[in-house]
């Protein structure tokens, strides 16, 4: 793949700049501050180099990439499948097809934006691979996103300017569609399906659920093909309890907070320092201590240090993104999680096992007290 393919593949995936820049410090590569500058010096160094070097540049940058589209900025949901129908699928695994499409036929690059502007709203199986107690399937489609962009008066005539001077920031919305990399992993060890939804951060709730559902029914087909047989995925994992046990633990820090109290007030807070946790905050901690610590909390983001070696750690954090009215329902659920600022596969496995260790805490929780 051409050395500029690679990073505006690379810099079109909008990846927290401080995560690119550790990925690149991992692999070795030459880096800036910010993406103008770093791509000025990856494509002198790479001018520069033998071809030998050229090819291991273009490696690493390839690697990278490939880690970015199967872990970073993901809403994750998690669902049990019966052992049998995990058997079969692994058995009768020949049976899947890659279907044509332009997704496929260019991937993992990006099609044109004509093409994608072209393209139907489907999902198209893209690429598949597996082991002996894993598959992993790329989907890819296209949806409308919508980007924030700082409008700057000096880019109008004058009578413009005089209007838009009298503000002291303007923004406008532009949508435009994007190509998605969605993931399911089937793994045979936990009898477990897992859809990460591309981007998923950035995509409101309504639209996230319709993207889920979409996802799932496309997959349910697809396992009835490949096994033959009706395949219907159980509901999803309910992950509202984790909320509940992350905020009275002590592991990871808590950077947001969602709850309410019994005098019926709602509050959300938000901590920016990355070093400081909101469970031992001094105006958080004032006010839990004037109600007793009575808080129901629906709301709750954490990240953890997790450290790649001497020099280089990333900080990925853990949305657990419920809503008020769930406190009220009787038959509360919540579906899906946001995981984000991962900069490779490993930090992403980190946080889905802390996630996983929270869950079996419930669990062992359930049992005593029954």
């Amino acid at each position: 793949m051409p050395l500029q393919t690679l990073l505006n593949n690379l810099r079109n995936r909008n990846i927290p700049w401080p995560v690119m820049s550790t990925s690149f410090k991992y692999h070795g590569l030459t880096i800036g501050r910010g993406w103008d500058v770093t791509v000025a010096k990856l494509k002198e160094t790479f001018e520069s180099s033998s071809p030998e070097d050229q090819q291991k540049q273009l490696s690493s940058l390839s690697a990278i990439y490939k880690e970015i589209l199967l872990s970073c900025e993901k809403s994750a949901r998690f669902f049990t499948v019966d052992e049998n129908i995990v058997s079969q699928f692994f058995n009768k695994i020949d049976n899947l097809v890659i279907p044509d499409s332009p997704f496929k036929s260019d991937y993992p690059n990006l099609i044109s934006e004509d093409e994608l502007n072209d393209i139907d709203l489907n999902i198209y199986l893209t690429s598949f691979s597996s082991t002996s107690n894993k598959a992993t399937l790329i989907f890819c489609s296209k949806r409308l996103t919508q980007e924030r962009i700082d409008i700057k008066a000096t880019q109008f005539e004058q009578s413009v300017q005089d209007i838009l001077n009298d503000f002291s920031e303007v923004i406008g919305i532009k949508n435009h569609n994007r190509q998605h990399f969605d993931i399911v992993v089937i793994d045979k060890t936990s009898n477990g399906i897992e859809i990460r939804l591309d981007y998923g951060k950035s995509i409101p709730s309504n639209d996230r659920e319709a993207s889920f559902r979409h996802i799932q029914n496309y997959l349910q087909e697809l396992i009835s093909e490949v096994i033959e047989t009706e395949f219907i995925l159980s509901p999803p994992i309910d992950l509202f309890p984790v909320i509940n046990s992350l905020y009275h633990s002590d592991d990871g820090r808590i950077c947001e907070l969602a709850f309410t109290t019994e005098t019926g007030s709602i509050k959300h807070e938000k901590m920016r320092r990355r070093d400081e946790c909101l469970r031992s905050e001094a105006y958080h901690k004032g006010g839990s201590a004037a109600v007793d610590g009575n808080l129901s909390v629906y709301k709750i983001a954490a990240t953890w240090e997790y450290t790649i070696n001497d020099k280089l750690s990333t900080q990925p954090e853990l949305l657990l993104p419920g809503v008020v009215r769930m406190l009220s329902q009787t038959n509360t659920s919540l579906n899906d999680v946001i995981i984000s600022n991962c900069a490779s596969l490993n930090d992403y496995s980190f946080i889905t096992g802390k996630l996983e260790g929270f869950l079996e805490q419930n669990e062992s929780n359930e049992s005593t007290e029954t």
